[in-house]
């Protein structure tokens, strides 16, 4: 029996593979568990997983020289795939959905466009981090391209995102250039509120997330969303146009899942910045690509079996 195994910072999914698909699934926290192993005995005995077990990974972890996966966030989990044994494949989870992008159901058409069958697609999202993949036609099967495509550089186009960044960078605690992740994902919206505040002197940061979340109808807020999604056309714009994604662009991400939950997500205001400031040599491509919503709970999952058995 193959179990599937959603990997992240905050939280644990495990699935039973039905027939190709996922069944019995069910989300843990992974702080409520010592281990990677703790978590999947508990989910093998509630969902009365018996014999020989092969396991499907897709994580938020990365891999060191002897393949064993660490995370640099919160959780403390280490996978040792060698020492687990039974490992059929183990993918960064962004890589794993965008194999999910090949058998796609659930979606919600945000712009028809043009699709260009030959053309490669992108699948972004903002979460704790901002994923990039891409799914590239290769005659009668695809490529997946995983990346960092998160960590390219931030661009400006106004004064006021310029201002803003260099803000960002003065309360960021790494010593590094300002990239899209640290505007474009959960952490990086908390950067522009928190860049916000401080340029005014009306507003004090709310220093916990729960407060933060809480700030929905402050000013400082309000310009942090507004701002947010500029930055996510403006990255959308380029990662598309880097590698010629005109195939159709696809967004996903607990931040964008989110924001559409209480109506937040301005699909008008991202998208007069996905077209910005383009030559006319690609403008018409830019604005002709399909952009869909993904809505699929089972991307990841879908996706770990569709690698594992291409």
């Amino acid at each position: 029996m193959r179990i599937l195994s959603d990997i992240g910072g905050t939280y644990a999914r495990f699935a039973i593979e039905k027939f190709g698909k996922p069944a019995n699934s069910k989300k843990y926290a992974a702080a409520d568990f010592e281990t990677f192993e703790d978590a999947l005995a508990q989910y093998t005995e509630e969902a009365g997983v018996t014999g020989e077990i092969s396991l499907l990974i897709a994580t938020a972890a990365h891999p060191d020289e002897n393949n064993a996966w660490h995370f640099v966030n919160k959780n403390k989990w280490v996978i040792d795939v060698p020492a687990l044994g039974n490992v059929d494949i183990i993918l960064n989870d962004f890589e794993a959905s965008t194999w999910g992008l090949i058998d796609l159901k659930d979606q919600k058409i945000l712009k028809k466009g043009r699709e260009k069958k030959t053309a490669p697609r992108v699948l972004i999202g903002p979460g704790t981090g901002l994923g990039l993949g891409y799914l590239v036609p290769h005659g009668k099967t695809f490529h997946v391209q995983g990346t960092q495509g998160g960590h390219i550089a931030t661009a400006a186009l106004n004064d006021e995102q310029r201002r803003v960044l260099q803000a960002v960078d003065k309360i960021k605690s790494r010593d590094c250039i300002n990239v899209y992740e640290d505007v474009v994902s959960g952490p990086g919206l908390y950067n522009l509120y928190a860049a916000l505040c401080s340029l005014s002197d009306e507003e004090q940061i709310a220093q916990s997330a729960d407060d933060f979340l809480a700030q929905e109808k402050s000013p400082a807020m309000r310009d942090a969303l507004r701002l947010f999604h500029e930055f996510f056309g403006m990255f959308a714009a380029s990662v598309v146009v880097g590698a010629g994604a005109y195939g159709g662009l696809y967004l996903t991400g607990g931040v964008l899942e989110k924001l559409s939950g209480k109506n937040l997500f301005d699909f008008a205001h991202f998208e007069k910045f996905f077209d910005a400031n383009l030559s006319p040599l690609i403008k018409k491509s830019v604005s002709d690509t399909p952009v869909i919503q993904v809505t699929d709970p089972y991307l990841t999952f879908n996706g770990l079996t569709r690698a594992a058995d291409a």
